[in-house]
């Protein structure tokens, strides 16, 4: 994850939004899934792994997976409203933070 953190700082971002069960009570979370905003990234400095959207190449490389934040899904929402809804389709809580901090 610090790897894809740090690839988006780099490209500009400044707004990652992280869920899944890696904001769960687990203790040994399966993956990781993300989105990111998009406004102001420079797509020629990210890795092209992101930039590609290429699901399991992200999952290879990062062990989870980001995405814009406003592209659509399969549900045909933003993923950032996707990400807020478990597979029951309830709410739940995503974390927000600047990958510009992360050291």
């Amino acid at each position: 994850m610090r790897r894809a953190l740090v690839s988006l700082a780099k490209a500009g971002c400044t707004r990652i939004y992280l869920g899944g069960s890696f904001v769960t009570a687990k203790t040994e979370p399966g993956d990781w899934d993300g989105c990111y905003e998009a406004a102001g990234v420079d797509f020629l400095r990210l890795e092209k792994v992101i930039a590609q959207k290429n699901k399991f190449m992200m999952g290879a490389f990062f062990s989870g997976e980001i995405y814009d934040a406003n592209a659509q899904t399969i549900t045909d929402e933003p993923f950032r409203l996707f990400l807020q809804r478990n597979r029951a389709g309830n709410l739940v809580g995503v974390v927000a933070l600047d990958p510009r901090t992360i050291g």
